[in-house]
């Protein structure tokens, strides 16, 4: 039987006899708060020690806390020198991380080239996801690598081959869009989607998801399924882009009252709230809507502007839009001799970008 706690306590135990596996699983444990507290503070120090004693594996972990501001404030440089000792120690995690920094244009500019370069050396050094990497590139054409399922689809292969449970997923839905596909082969691939989806894949989990929200591909409109799938695709790793457009479908779902699914605004608040955070700007807009118009959460105007005003840093012209008529509706009611406390309030919040 699984114990967490009692895993903890032996682990431990091996990290005060200095061994250095020992403590590099302890930092796992502190990390995602494993049979016990999450000390986010105790694990980078015990990560830090083991990457200073030559232990390879921590580098990926140091670097993954600099790069996302886990403990640390968030230090992309820091992170690429991490992830670089890792990789001159083959280890193909910290290769592949180096990839997406340069790909995402994490670093400057996106640099596609450098991107395929570690890559390819991850995959070399023994890492699936560097496989995965490669046949993405292809199969979305990132600049200036040409569109070629093709050639995608052989890297897909290598990296199902080693166990990359993503190249498996993608795998599926190149079936799924093929203009000759099967319907043997789109349920195959259906098939094959569980699986991963079921082994921990969440971009598997959310396509398994729009599958059921929208009944694609022959399989009936499942709205208990597609929630569940959601949900699991939300829970397995806040942040990640699975997750955000699972939480973006989910709200929409219980904002609109789609699939058969009563409106639940307090639900849909929920959801929109965790694609909100990552300053997105329709979602932004809709959190001031929820706010202002007090739909699943309590009216709160200072929450609402502030929601607006980040739309508009983020990019939404709907935001200048309703930030203009919202200044001349104040005004006409402040000219019209309406003098309110909450109306003054609004006026304030309305002219000033952040909160105090």
């Amino acid at each position: 039987v699984k114990n967490l706690s009692s895993a903890f306590h032996w682990i431990s135990k091996s990290a005060a006899a200095d061994d250095q596996n020992g403590k590099f699983n302890l930092a796992i444990c502190l990390l995602k708060g494993f049979g016990c507290n999450k000390d986010e503070k105790a694990a980078f120090h015990l990560f830090k020690d083991c990457a200073s004693s030559g232990y390879f594996l921590a580098f990926h972990f140091v670097g993954h806390m600099y790069r996302f501001g886990t403990y640390v404030p968030k230090n992309v440089e820091m992170a690429l020198q991490n992830y670089k000792e890792g990789s001159e120690l083959s280890d193909g995690q910290c290769s592949d991380s180096i990839g997406t920094m340069y790909g995402c244009g994490e670093l400057s500019e996106p640099d596609q080239r450098a991107a395929f370069r570690w890559y390819t050396l991850a995959s070399k050094q023994g890492n699936p996801t560097g496989y995965f990497h490669l046949g993405l590139m292809y199969y979305n054409g990132c600049h200036p690598f040409v569109k070629d399922l093709v050639v995608a689809k052989t890297y897909f292969l290598k990296g199902a081959e080693c166990g990359d449970l993503e190249s498996q997923t993608h795998l599926a839905l190149m079936e799924l869009d093929k203009p000759t596909a099967t319907v043997q082969g789109m349920l195959d691939a259906i098939e094959s989607l569980k699986w991963t989806a079921s082994k921990g894949d969440q971009y598997a989990m959310y396509k398994l998801g729009v599958i059921y929200q929208f009944g694609m591909y022959g399989v009936v409109i499942d709205p208990e399924n597609c929630i569940r799938l959601y949900i699991q695709s939300i829970e397995k790793e806040i942040g990640n882009i699975a997750a955000t457009w699972s939480a973006q479908n989910l709200a929409a779902i219980f904002r609109d009252g789609e699939c058969g699914i009563e409106i639940d605004y307090k639900a849909a608040f929920k959801y929109n709230a965790l694609v909100a955070a990552t300053g997105d700007a329709n979602a932004l807009m809709i959190q001031f809507d929820h706010y202002y118009n007090a739909k699943g959460i309590k009216r709160n105007v200072e929450l609402a502007i502030y929601s607006l005003h980040k739309a508009i840093s983020s990019g939404s012209e709907y935001g200048v839009r309703t930030l203009s008529t919202l200044k001349l509706d104040v005004r006409k009611k402040l000219n019209a001799g309406d003098n309110c406390e909450s109306l003054k309030k609004i006026a304030r919040l309305l002219w000033k970008k952040k909160l105090n």
